[in-house]
């Protein structure tokens, strides 16, 4: 991923993902978790039918940068707008569902989901042109809590999910008549840098939570469930260290990107649901 030029100057995850929710100091996420426990405990009864099922589909993914963001693109990277594109991606999950005896229920479940984004730019450096390409790909372990709605068939679904990263790459090229400039490697999720890294490893760095919402329509047949949805990100992509040096040496306070993913998914949910 690109970072500032202000900035040129081996556990396992399950265990870093432990870590950092025990350390975790973001009073959003930390609340958008406890309602997730809440709304488990207080709304799926004991009379609840309790459905379970496994979930697959293709996820297109981009990302949105707010005008802070934009400007620092334009002014002082590479001197055009923002403009990322579409990166075919992935998703793949189990899923539980407590069906309340009429049209209404609560889903959960755990997936596992690819984001980000492609760019490519056409530029002029002194004069002379040249292409910028790059691509994220990353991977989070997901889990979204929804309201489910079903009639006649027709489903729909919405509610907040919170994701943790847990792999993914990352490549990016210059290209100019007397440059050639290239990147790969694999995706670190964390929230502190080293100003004194360099491009190649600050690329690499994205913040470990991700979390948003998320909404969902589609048609059931029996057992098989047809879907296309949206989700919207709300955390920012970029590590906490470089949010705040950017604020500090290059006055951007609202320094943001945030994942948008679109998705077309097919579920299959064993045993048939409560009569509504």
């Amino acid at each position: 991923m690109f970072y500032p030029k202000l900035l040129l100057a081996g556990r396992p995850w399950i265990v870093r993902f432990a870590a950092q929710l025990l350390n975790f100091n973001d009073t959003t996420m930390r609340n958008t978790i406890i309602c997730t426990l809440l709304l488990l405990i207080f709304m799926a009864p004991a009379e609840a039918q309790v459905r379970f099922g496994v979930k697959a589909g293709l996820n297109l993914a981009t990302v949105s940068g707010t005008a802070d963001f934009d400007d620092f693109f334009k002014d002082d990277y590479l001197g055009e707008s923002f403009k990322p594109t579409i990166l075919p991606t992935f998703l793949i999950g189990a899923q539980v569902e407590f069906d309340f005896g009429t049209n209404i229920g609560i889903g959960t479940g755990l997936q596992i989901s690819g984001k980000g984004f492609k760019m490519n730019e056409t530029i002029l450096v002194d004069g002379e042109r040249a292409t910028y390409d790059e691509k994220n790909n990353m991977v989070y372990l997901q889990i979204p809590v929804n309201f489910l709605y079903h009639n006649n068939g027709f489903f729909g679904a919405i509610g907040p999910y919170v994701g943790y990263g847990i792999g993914g790459r990352y490549d990016w090229e210059f290209d100019s008549d007397t440059d050639r400039i290239l990147d790969d490697g694999k995706i670190e999720y964390t929230n502190t840098i080293d100003v004194d890294d360099d491009i190649f490893s600050l690329v690499s760095k994205v913040r470990p939570f991700d979390f948003g919402a998320g909404i969902e329509l589609g048609y059931e047949f029996t057992n098989l469930r047809l879907t296309a949805g949206f989700n919207m990100g709300i955390s920012n992509v970029f590590p906490k260290d470089l949010v705040e040096l950017a604020d500090l040496e290059g006055n951007y306070d609202n320094f943001k990107i945030s994942h948008r993913v679109f998705s077309i998914g097919a579920a299959w949910m064993f045993g048939e649901r409560a009569a509504e």
